[in-house]
């Protein structure tokens, strides 16, 4: 008892309070040997930690000087490869600088001065399209006398570039430097392409310069001569019924009330036989057909009809086979009536999509008449309640996603308006 006494520091206590307090000193002694370890633990892994960390900070490193070594790399390639670009274009450059001043010596400063810029272009696409959209002005002109001056143009431009020249100046009776232009053409490129344009092949026959082709050109634009002023005749006074190729009218009936106007006009591969007559009839009286192309080819020309109507652009032909086509109508008894679209169509109505054959019709109609008074639509686009997604009442090639050159949502919203309007 003493001793406990002596440990405890206690006195004048019994037995069981000792032994109490004996064992609670034994568990905290427990329980402070359990931390310790715990904390050991603990330092033990935060040794483990600074280890990976460290190893982490080396991969860093490693990490950062394979990057460095990359971009090192990379910089060095770039400015390789643009050195070698750098070289190519300054070699490249210094060629074309030598071979502008070839052409330089080899004519007038001023004049080539001029060419070097224009030949960059496609000088006959630019011109054909000034002339078709804006007419002709004493601007495009000189720029076609510019041109003719020089004997590198002749030798290197577009043979149809100079057939639209002797056009234009045929057309617009500028006829002084006409012969000279002839003999260059005729020096440099002979009779090439001259049947092509109607209008020049005219003068070159009646000037001696001539092949079976350009004697063909010829008389189709005297015949385009001779009926003009024979559609407006035609019509004069008339109900038309303007009969398009569309979907609209199947299954209406219709063909009856169509006949019953006193001019029908029907559009490039028509169709009229059997069942076709009962909802858009079988009259035809003018037959309008677009560039005379491949369509004309297919269709069977047999028809009674009283005029042809031929859609151009500026008058001249795209294809070979167009020539020809013009050309087998003018035996028959129809006469031959031509729409300069570009003349009259496009620069006139601000409609900037590829108009179809019907479109063009529709607006010329009304340039001879002021008003669609007296005239039906039928088979046309505009007059759909639904979209239809066939583009011909007759089978053969009739998806509109077959011909993307047209815009047909967009021309039947003008029309219906500029119908309605007038």
């Amino acid at each position: 008892m003493k001793l406990l006494e002596k440990i405890f520091s206690i006195k004048n206590i019994d037995t069981k309070k000792v032994i109490t307090i004996l064992g609670i000193k034994i568990k905290f002694k427990n329980k402070y040997k359990i931390l310790q370890l715990q904390n050991k633990e603990l330092e033990n892994k935060l040794k483990n930690l600074e280890i990976e960390t460290k190893k982490f900070e080396n991969k860093l490193k490693n990490l950062e000087i394979e990057t460095k070594e990359f971009e090192n790399k990379f910089d060095n390639d770039l400015n390789s490869k643009t050195k070698k670009l750098e070289n190519d274009f300054e070699t490249k450059l210094q060629n074309n600088a030598e071979n502008a001043e070839k052409l330089i010596k080899s004519t007038n400063k001023t004049t080539n001065e001029y060419l070097i810029k224009k030949l960059r272009e496609n000088n006959y696409e630019r011109l054909l399209a000034d002339y078709k959209l804006c007419g002709f002005s004493q601007e495009l002109l000189k720029e076609f006398e510019t041109l003719a001056r020089s004997k590198y143009c002749w030798l290197v431009e577009n043979n149809n570039l100079w057939l639209l020249y002797m056009q234009v100046m045929i057309e617009n009776d500028c006829t002084d430097e006409l012969e000279c232009t002839i003999k260059k053409y005729m020096h440099f490129h002979n009779l090439k392409g001259v049947e092509n344009f109607p209008v020049v092949a005219n003068h070159f026959y009646k000037q001696g310069y001539t092949n079976e082709r350009i004697e063909k050109s010829s008389k189709i634009f005297e015949k385009l001569k001779a009926s003009e002023g024979k559609f407006a005749e035609l019509i004069k006074g008339k109900s038309i019924a303007v009969v398009g190729n569309g979907p609209v009218e199947v299954g209406k009936g219709h063909g009856q009330e169509i006949d019953n106007h006193d001019i029908v006009i029907r559009f490039n591969e028509f169709h009229t036989e059997g069942d076709y007559a009962k909802d858009y009839g079988s009259k035809t009286d003018v037959w309008v057909n677009y560039s005379a192309n491949q369509d004309f080819c297919n269709f069977d020309k047999n028809i009674d009809c009283k005029l042809f109507l031929w859609i151009f652009d500026s008058l001249y032909f795209r294809r070979d086979i167009a020539l020809e086509n013009m050309f087998s109508v003018i035996d028959k008894e129809w006469d031959i009536y031509g729409i300069d679209t570009a003349k009259e169509i496009w620069n006139k109505y601000q409609f900037y999509h590829s108009p179809t054959t019907g479109f063009y019709l529709i607006m010329h109609l009304y340039n001879l008449r002021k008003t669609f008074e007296n005239i039906d639509f039928y088979g046309f686009k505009f007059l759909e309640t639904d979209n239809s997604s066939q583009l011909h009442y007759f089978a053969g090639d009739d998806s509109f996603e077959a011909h993307p050159w047209h815009n047909f949502d967009a021309e039947a919203e003008f029309l219906k308006h500029f119908i309605n309007k007038t």
